[in-house]
């Protein structure tokens, strides 16, 4: 990866992502969560196809290579995206969801000694609890505390869960994919879920409001563009410092926000995005990796 690419990429990573909150809040107001993942995955297969097509991407060769893709698929893009739209759709507070979503960069790191074989450093470790400090800071004025359904907090960690499970399983055994056709195959099966689970709790009911269709298009889009960007710099980056651009999320969401709807910061919340920032550069140097599992070159 080029110098530039190393630069780019993350930081359209992590704008991509983050804009994706504000699309999934405008589209949830208009159709059910699953309605709205089934068109969300089956608008980004449609344009994945065309892009597979028009580049002549490489198609899996092995079944296992098919497998590993599956389930992948199945927690990234099932269990998490499946739980967090539910919660959305249902009111859960976002400041919750939010806040368990900043602990998936700690257990990234947790996560990559035993299931990759990298080290994180003590500077990266540093890195990593300064940008959850400065996360909790740019949330301190949004989060709800209210606990009254823990079950719905602990599936909201399940989705965190899920999706560290799933990025690492996708570094360790999905490498050889071309991200054209490979996320083709992940998404297949979770569309087919939420269009089964759309068609039974939801009847496809759909409010076609402009800001609705906007949504859907802006989603499908995204879902075509940034798990291919996450793919690419996952497999060439050591996993705990890539995990920790998702500090970030907060921190460009929050500005979203602002710009958008003009919703204002105090002072602890702008202090607590500059400790983001310079959490994210501590956890995003300074590691080594381990030759224990390596990883192959991603398909052109």
């Amino acid at each position: 990866m080029s110098a530039t690419q190393r630069v780019v990429l993350p930081a359209l990573f992590v704008i991509l992502w983050s804009s994706g909150y504000a699309a999934c809040k405008a589209a949830v107001l208009h159709a059910g969560s699953f309605t709205v993942l089934f068109m969300r995955f089956g608008g980004a297969i449609v344009v994945l196809g065309g892009l597979a097509w028009l580049g002549h991407a490489r198609w899996p060769q092995r079944r296992a290579d098919w497998a590993h893709l599956v389930v992948a698929g199945l927690l990234i893009h099932a269990v998490y995206l499946g739980i967090n739209f539910h919660a959305a759709a249902d009111g859960f507070p976002v400041g919750i969801t939010a806040l368990i979503g900043a602990l998936q960069p700690l257990a990234t790191a947790l996560a990559v000694g035993l299931a990759l074989g990298e080290r994180v450093s003590p500077r990266q470790w540093a890195g990593l609890v300064l940008g959850l400090a400065g996360v909790l800071m740019v949330l301190s004025d949004r989060i709800a505390f209210d606990w009254s359904r823990p079950l719905q907090a602990g599936a909201i960690a399940l989705a965190m869960i899920s999706l560290t499970a799933g990025t690492l399983y996708q570094k360790r055994f999905c490498a050889f994919m071309d991200w054209r056709s490979g996320l083709i195959v992940q998404l297949a099966l979770p569309a087919l879920l939420m269009l089964g689970a759309a068609v039974e709790f939801e009847s496809l009911a759909i409010d076609w409001a402009p800001e609705f269709t906007a949504s859907i298009l802006w989603l499908a889009g995204l879902s075509s563009v940034v798990y291919g960007i996450m793919h690419l710099i996952f497999l060439r980056g050591a996993a705990a410092s890539v995990a920790g651009l998702l500090y970030l999320v907060p921190v460009i969401t929050s500005t979203f926000m602002y710009l958008i709807f003009d919703e204002r910061f105090g002072p602890l919340a702008l202090a607590g995005m500059l400790v983001t920032v310079l959490g994210v550069a501590f956890a995003s140097t300074g590691g080594r990796r381990s030759t224990a599992h390596p990883v192959a070159t991603v398909a052109r």
